[in-house]
């Protein structure tokens, strides 16, 4: 079955990949004027590459926030079980020696996806193959796709890391729901129709990045996608370098005001049928309280 959680009465912040950066976490919430009436998620990648991953962890358990499992989360918790089982690790993950059994067990607890029905909302780490439902998705599309390209038949595939540049997922991505999402710091801020990639390159330098999705009962799609605005924070330092060229993270995002001209239209038989099919363990429902 499905695991439901309760979205808070205020607003839902959905924050990027944070990478381990405490203080522009800390700053950015402070920017939000984040409160215990709203509901806190993070987009996953939460940890590793900069200076303070278990105060990031802490942090958010502290919060009472919500995460989705990035692909650096899956590599913290395979390092922290070779630590464990006394095998050596590389120097950059021996900071997984200070995460508490609580720490490692809300790790292992962390879904691939969150959906949040009343925004009509989808939060993954990294996104989805446009084409195949939702229950037929590889769980590697959740923490690790981000360029696509077309097959002979013009389906869908995932374009391999290295294999050249391709098509980004979510400007293709035409679903009902619309997906926040992280993982892509070289295109940063990303804003479609459908889908809002968050991943502004804060551990290089850039800017943590979130977006704002309004209190319920929601009066209004902006061309339906229900985010009313987007906050960032500058980072302190470049705590890590790259590994691909990066050329946009360090342009500051848009601070951005949709108007509220368009009312909330019924959820549409295929979003339904997506929500009913995303009824997995590995994913978590929020609803309304």
């Amino acid at each position: 079955g499905e695991k439901r959680k309760s979205v808070s009465p205020g607003r839902v912040l959905i924050i990027g990949d944070v990478h381990g950066c405490h203080f522009e976490l800390v700053q950015l919430l402070a920017k939000l004027h984040f409160s215990p009436q709203d509901t806190l998620v993070l987009a996953g990648d939460l940890v590793n590459k900069g200076p303070d991953s278990v105060k990031c962890i802490r942090e958010v358990r502290a919060l009472g926030g919500l995460a989705v499992r990035g692909n650096h989360e899956e590599a913290t918790l395979k390092f922290y079980k070779m630590w464990r089982d006394g095998a050596r690790i590389p120097a950059k993950w021996e900071w997984v020696c200070g995460l508490s059994k609580a720490d490692v067990a809300w790790l292992h607890s962390l879904p691939f996806s969150l959906l949040l029905p009343q925004y009509t909302t989808l939060v993954v780490h990294a996104g989805l193959l446009p084409g195949p439902p939702l229950a037929n998705q590889d769980l590697n599309n959740f923490i690790h796709i981000r360029e696509i390209q077309r097959k002979s038949s013009g389906e869908w595939q995932v374009m391999q890391k290295g294999k050249g540049r391709g098509t980004p997922w979510a400007s293709e991505w035409s679903e009902d729901l619309h997906v926040v999402f992280g993982h892509d710091a070289r295109r940063g801020l990303q804003m479609y129709p459908h889908a809002t990639g968050l991943d502004t390159g804060c551990v290089y330098g850039g800017h943590l990045t979130a977006c704002v999705l309004p209190p319920l009962p929601l009066s209004y799609l902006h061309k339906g996608n229900p985010i009313s605005e987007i906050v960032s924070v500058k980072a302190g330092s470049s705590y890590a370098t790259p590994s691909l060229d990066i050329d946009d993270i360090f342009k500051e995002p848009q601070k951005k005001l949709l108007s509220p001209n368009k009312k909330r239209p019924l959820l549409s038989l295929a979003t339904s049928v997506l929500q009913a099919i995303h009824a997995f363990l590995i994913h978590d429902v929020i609803t309304s309280t």
